[in-house]
């Protein structure tokens, strides 16, 4: 009987025990999602994205099915970061998982929580660059923009950062090497796209925000193309994000360039997919490139 292989690896300096990590936004804190899952067989999971006021969300209808994927206008909702430091950051080590404390917010902001959060619970933070469903400050777009925000957040704290970029193909690589040169430890690549859904007969937006974020298998092809050139531009490691829901997209992240490969919109149509990948990752560290047959 051959030896399962062991797919553990240390990225951005996180020990995990496998790359599966469980997309911010789609598990909570862990307490939700743990009903459907089996938390201690992902490698990480990224908490919803905590602002430092509470935020109220967009206005519903907040989700919109589209062929093959899923056009949300959260909002960012949340009962802000006092709150979240006082009733969830101390049960995150309690979690079988490493778990990664997603925040978002201008540059005070953050480093006022990236202090905070320091030797509170996470095992490290991802930075919330690129929420489609909110403006402002939330959303820097420039390459210099970036990097002064982000090594604003790198003087605030020691825990591994992570800068979860916008979907911008035109300039991936130039965000990639702006979240390098500030200081992150690794990536997530990349968020929702915007994108929008009309009710046609009453002619107006299915959303109540208007507009909202894409995500779900019709993005994966873009997700990859981003991984890529993401990848040809820095070394940092990358969270692969963005359509992931069978064991072939997975083994694809990996192919693209990325070290961990997040599963988000899956969990919410396929929570148990995490099963079938799991076992191809373990297939393809065994045959190596080239030899894994795809999945019928």
């Amino acid at each position: 009987m051959s030896k399962t292989p062991d797919l553990a690896l240390r990225f951005a300096g996180i020990k995990l025990r496998n790359p599966l990590v469980l997309l911010s936004g789609t598990a909570g804190a862990g307490r939700e999602i743990k009903k459907l899952v089996e938390l201690g067989r992902f490698g990480a999971l990224c908490t919803k994205t905590v602002t430092f006021q509470p935020r109220p969300g967009n206005p519903p209808p907040r989700i919109a099915e589209t062929p093959s994927g899923l056009v949300n206008s959260i909002g960012l909702e949340n009962p802000g970061f006092a709150r979240f430091l006082e009733e969830t950051a101390p049960g995150l080590r309690s979690l079988p998982l490493p778990v990664i404390a997603s925040i978002a917010g201008n540059g005070p902001e953050l480093s006022r929580m990236a202090e905070a959060l320091t030797g509170a619970g996470p095992a490290g933070l991802e930075i919330n660059l690129s929420c489609p469903n909110v403006g402002g400050a939330f959303n820097p777009t420039a390459p210099t923009e970036i990097e002064r925000l982000l090594r604003e957040v790198r003087r605030a704290t020691g825990l591994p950062l992570l800068a979860k970029l916008p979907p911008d193909f035109y300039r991936i690589g130039d965000l990639a090497r702006a979240a390098e040169t500030a200081g992150c430890d690794g990536l997530t690549v990349a968020n929702t796209l915007p994108a929008m859904v009309f009710d046609l007969k009453l002619r107006k937006p299915r959303l109540g925000g208007i507009t909202g974020g894409l995500s779900g298998p019709a993005v994966l092809p873009v997700s990859l193309y981003l991984v890529h050139r993401a990848r040809q531009a820095v070394g940092l490691p990358i969270i692969g994000s963005g359509g992931v829901h069978d064991a072939d997209g997975a083994v694809s992240m990996l192919l693209a360039g990325a070290q961990a490969i997040g599963l988000g919109t899956v969990n919410f149509f396929r929570p148990l997919a995490y099963r079938e990948i799991l076992q191809a990752l373990a297939e393809f560290r065994t045959a190596g490139p080239g030899r894994r047959k795809p999945t019928p």
